[in-house]
């Protein structure tokens, strides 16, 4: 008699239980949902004020002008690899003229709602390594409504002597198929192109 009056009470309750769940899982989505939102809004507003504050730096102001912005926003600072030889460069006057105006060193920013191209120094970790998973498994399609879009903004101070030299901002932004760039850069003289990597940095405390 216990087990037809034990199954009959299961039976009442699964609905109950059932609901339960689906109220939970609700309720589990809806803050999911809104904390990416929150999250993405609030580092979107750091990325625009990260680029109005380095747009208004003035090439030749002091270093320890720019410090508070450096400290404010995380920002590192690396030093440049020394000049190389031009002999067998395949575009000489581009590898001219960065010896020529290699930095003393340089301060850098970034700003990513995932860390996940934030530079190859750094690898997403707690929660940011979740949150990267999570982008990565979900559909390019459904990244913009659920808050997954990647995105860089990246900020590049380079000193010499003491004073800025050059000020470059880039931004790079997740689209459905296909990434969007732009780049900018205040300096006193038109630089010119220079391809090629990146140069790998020796990282220093800010």
């Amino acid at each position: 008699m216990q087990a037809p009056l034990f199954l009959r009470a299961l039976y009442h309750r699964l609905p109950r239980l059932a609901l339960r769940f689906a109220v939970a899982a609700l309720v589990l989505s809806a803050f999911l949902y809104c904390g990416l939102r929150a999250y993405t809004v609030y580092l979107t507003h750091r990325a625009v004020s990260l680029l109005d504050e380095a747009a208004r730096i003035q090439v030749g102001a002091t270093e320890d002008s720019i410090l508070p912005l450096v400290a404010r926003y995380g920002g590192v600072k690396w030093i440049p690899e020394p000049p190389v030889s031009c002999d067998d460069s395949v575009n000489k006057p581009a590898c001219e003229y960065r010896n020529a105006h290699l930095p003393d060193y340089a301060y850098e920013a970034d700003l990513a709602p995932f860390n996940v191209f934030s530079g190859l120094h750094r690898r997403p970790r707690g929660i940011h390594l979740a949150l990267a998973y999570l982008m990565f498994r979900t559909s390019s399609s459904l990244r913009d409504p659920l808050s997954l879009r990647d995105w860089i903004v990246s900020v590049q101070i380079r000193i010499r002597a003491g004073r800025v030299e050059t000020v470059g901002a880039e931004l790079y932004l997740e689209g459905r198929t296909r990434w969007l760039g732009n780049a900018w850069t205040l300096s006193e003289d038109m630089q010119t192109p220079i391809s090629g990597r990146k140069p790998t940095r020796s990282r220093e405390p800010s």
